[in-house]
């Protein structure tokens, strides 16, 4: 860090006055302006690490929202170990610019930060899809399999600028991850999850939009959700799931009421003049 206004992108970093491996100096009073390369970008000061003198001799940072110009609005100020964080100029900053001013007193000094600086836009508009499934969705927007199968999934997104550099990221609800477009999950366990895909472009920011779809792995015994099944969908769209069938004249019921001889969680349904009992267990 060293008095004077700099324009400055990544790969550049921004270190106090020791550098990358000393500490900075006793009774500093400098005032570094740090502004993006191009019209129309602000920069972001990604801090890696930061820590300076605590204490009744503390050695304090002010970052301001501005050029050159320690009367701008003051965005915080920093003392001691902090940690990783990043600052960023705001949108009504119509110069790009940050202004960062530094004091440090007589007494002792701390290893100072590492900071990555950033050039960055506005976020465009990013929207994700999860387009595709193998098994398809079913009826009821879920999709349905046996523990042990697989699932492909194909994602895309529209962005409103560029899609260089974006990245797929999946999160299967049940500790698997993927990455890509294109993947393949295997559902090991009965139970319902929630698949997201998450969209992120090249932008500093990492601008991003997800998409989520409910997989159900049936089990031996169904634990019905009712929140994200009726009794009607869970038979029509899951467990008889075929466009040469359809069912008729539903009747559930769970909790204690049902019968007092039969198990809590009857179900039953009737079709073709012919009763099939569906024993799941709901709670």
């Amino acid at each position: 860090m060293q008095n004077g206004t700099f324009t400055r992108c990544a790969p550049d970093k921004f270190f106090d006055s020791g550098g990358g491996f000393g500490n900075y100096d006793t009774d500093e009073n400098l005032v570094t302006t740090i502004c993006p390369e191009n019209a129309g970008e602000f920069t972001i000061l990604d801090f890696q690490s930061f820590f300076t003198q605590t204490g009744d001799d503390q050695d304090v940072m002010r970052i301001y929202d501005g050029d050159n110009n320690t009367s701008a609005p003051l965005i915080g100020t920093y003392v001691g170990p902090v940690g990783a964080f990043n600052v960023r100029a705001s949108e009504t900053n119509t110069s790009g610019c940050l202004t960062i001013e530094f004091i440090s007193n007589a007494n002792g000094t701390s290893p100072g930060w590492e900071a990555d600086i950033l050039c960055a836009t506005a976020c465009q508009d990013v929207i994700a899809s999860i387009d595709n499934t193998t098994p398809a969705i079913n009826n009821a927007g879920v999709v349905g399999v046996l523990p042990g199968e697989s699932i492909d999934f194909s994602g895309s997104a529209t962005f409103s600028l560029d899609d260089t550099g974006a990245t797929y990221d999946w999160d299967f609800g049940e500790g698997n991850e993927a990455s890509g477009p294109n993947v393949t999950n295997t559902f090991d366990n009965p139970g319902t999850y929630t698949v997201t895909l998450t969209v992120t472009d090249a932008n500093p920011q990492e601008c991003s939009d997800t998409d989520i779809i409910t997989v159900f792995v049936l089990g031996s015994n169904v634990v019905v959700d009712q929140d994200l099944f009726t009794p009607e969908q869970l038979i029509e769209d899951v467990l008889v799931n075929s466009p040469c069938a359809s069912v008729s004249n539903i009747i559930a019921s769970t909790g204690i009421s049902h019968s007092t001889d039969e198990p809590n969680g009857i179900g039953y349904f009737l079709v073709m003049e012919l009763i099939f009992l569906l024993k799941m267990a709901c709670y």
